[in-house]
């Protein structure tokens, strides 16, 4: 899912919750979890861009290959990704780049011994196809796989689904919600929830160019994928105005809700490469 040259580009990456990409002053670093102080918990392959002070030489003197130590701590601090898998993520490769981003951000997680859970939703959590946290490099190449073999589901029901998750009887850490955000019932019951119940919520809304740059050249129809049945009719050019009025200011009101409740909140065109989503959206708000 990610080629071997970007596995070592995240190695040296690590969570960090920033408070003020959130909206409020200070930050609270999450997983540096390697040190002296900390308890060992597992070996590793070296990868560049490790440091060598946790490189096991007495290993590599056994076995003439390198590997670092791997330290764990009780503090804890989960990394939980929200994955859509609703109908409208099939639409412009929205759920491969969902994919895509979840296995660099769950990679970064295991490395660094941070527990992972990842839950799709489309009506509502799909919980008998959860990954239950977890945490170890080692069940990346599983963690790989798990991802893969996410397809789209049901229509979507935001609110419950966020709420079911909010109800859920695991620590609290960070939420990381992937997902185009396109609800006819609304998102916001759904957020608050995950707010009151004491998360730290990311918002990634993935767009597609079908989204955003439609070709409306003649008359059209418009017809909710998820919805079905209900329909609008479109004449002409002047629906490409209409509708990207219409889209404009639903993802202004979301990114100012997030903003009013303290949600992290990132637009990701699915056009825009990986490693700049990573490495110039993600880094210095949610990685560092």
């Amino acid at each position: 899912m990610l080629n071997e040259g970007m596995l070592r580009q995240l190695n040296p990456l690590h969570y960090v919750v920033r408070e003020a990409a959130l909206g409020r002053v200070g930050g609270r670093q999450l997983s540096r979890r390697k040190g002296l102080s900390m308890d060992f918990a597992e070996h590793r392959n070296y990868l560049a861009g490790d440091d060598y002070r946790y490189i096991d030489w007495n290993l590599y003197g056994r076995l003439d290959r390198l590997y670092v130590k791997v330290f764990s701590r009780e503090e804890d601090y989960p990394v939980y990704l929200l994955f859509d898998q609703s109908k409208s993520m099939r639409i412009g490769n929205k759920m491969k780049r969902a994919a895509e981003v979840s296995a660099a951000l769950g990679y970064i997680a295991l490395k660094d011994q941070n527990r992972l859970g990842v839950y799709p939703f489309s009506k509502g959590i799909d919980v008998e196809n959860a990954w239950y946290p977890r945490s170890g490099f080692r069940q990346t190449l599983t963690f790989f796989g798990y991802l893969q073999n996410l397809a789209p589901q049901a229509d979507t029901d935001f609110n419950h689904s966020l709420t079911q998750f909010a109800h859920l009887r695991l620590n609290r850490g960070l939420v990381v919600v992937l997902s185009d955000m396109f609800s006819e019932d609304g998102y916001e019951e759904g957020l608050i929830a995950l707010r009151s119940s004491g998360y730290t919520v990311v918002v990634m809304q993935m767009l597609a160019q079908q989204d955003t740059d439609p070709e409306l050249l003649q008359e059209v129809w418009l017809t909710s994928i998820e919805q079905g049945p209900s329909r609008r009719r479109l004449n002409g050019p002047e629906s490409v105005d209409i509708y990207l009025q219409a889209v404009s200011d639903y993802n202004e009101k979301l990114q100012e809700f997030c903003h009013h409740h303290e949600i992290g909140y990132m637009r990701l065109p699915v056009t825009m490469p990986l490693e700049q989503v990573v490495f110039e959206q993600l880094r210095g708000r949610l990685l560092t």
